[in-house]
């Protein structure tokens, strides 16, 4: 349970879950208004296309996840931090700017972040604790936010059920837990950092996430350009996808050979 980290952690340890449950129920209260606001037929529609995309994850992370990596409880934080406390945060600070320049440096920044918290808890990182968590964050992140995206669709619509879903079907297949697995590549990074430096900041934990953002960008701007746009974006999923795939395996294989790493800064 939550309630493992709760009584081990200190008083940091505490005002961050406080803070994060706070920020979680405003996002569910968030979750609930839109509902209201789109209609039961449309909201029905989104929580289904959200459970189709847990589902699928789950089978990820089934087949991909190292097993006996995270405790149960370490991973309950992960997921609501993921679908609750960095979507809200994230609406709120994507309105600074324009969103598809914003949002990159903002999502990327707070799934990590959420990584980060839970290896700082228990004091210890590996890559492959970092690789899960990302995996568990970033799955939670793009589910709730295809929830929100298919019920507070840019325009209303029109025309019967096919629009509704076909927005649906792009939602949860194009770009298939892109969320989950760049964040899992940093999460790794953020794990082989510590455990070879001793610190949170480096070399290959700076390089993934400034390659997340970069991924991140690029979907966000590929349809808006055109033919090019979309064809960078289906060969950055490719290499995301292999790089998911050898970083799995060299995660496990560090992980064998040496002890977890202390947090020092």
């Amino acid at each position: 349970m939550i309630s493992d980290l709760w009584r081990r952690g200190g008083l940091r340890t505490r005002t961050v879950m406080v803070i994060a449950l706070a920020v979680a129920l405003y996002s569910l209260l968030t979750v609930v208004a839109v509902g209201i606001d789109a209609g039961a037929a449309v909201a029905a529609v989104a929580v289904v296309g959200g459970a189709i995309t847990a589902v699928l994850l789950w089978l990820v992370a089934r087949l991909a996840l190292p097993g006996g990596t995270v405790s149960g409880s370490e991973a309950r934080f992960a997921v609501v931090w993921g679908g609750l406390v960095a979507t809200c945060l994230a609406s709120l600070l994507n309105d600074v700017g324009p969103g598809f320049l914003i949002a990159p440096f903002v999502e990327e920044l707070l799934k990590i972040t959420g990584v980060v918290i839970v290896l700082r808890i228990l004091g210890t990182a590996t890559p492959a604790r970092g690789f899960v968590l990302g995996f568990l964050v970033g799955g939670a992140f793009e589910v709730y936010e295809n929830v929100l995206y298919i019920a507070m669709p840019e325009t209303p619509y029109e025309g019967g059920a096919m629009p509704l879903l076909t927005a649906v079907a792009v939602r949860v297949f194009v770009g298939f837990g892109l969320h989950a697995v760049t964040t899992a590549l940093v999460g790794a990074a953020v794990g082989y950092t510590v455990t070879a430096r001793g610190r949170l900041v480096g070399g290959p934990s700076a390089a993934a996430l400034g390659a997340a953002i970069v991924i991140h960008l690029a979907w966000d701007v590929g349809p808006e350009t055109g033919v090019a746009g979309l064809v960078l974006m289906a060969a950055d999923y490719a290499v995301i996808v292999t790089v998911f795939v050898l970083t799995r395996r060299r995660t496990l294989a560090l992980t064998a050979g040496s002890p977890p790493g202390p947090l020092t800064g």
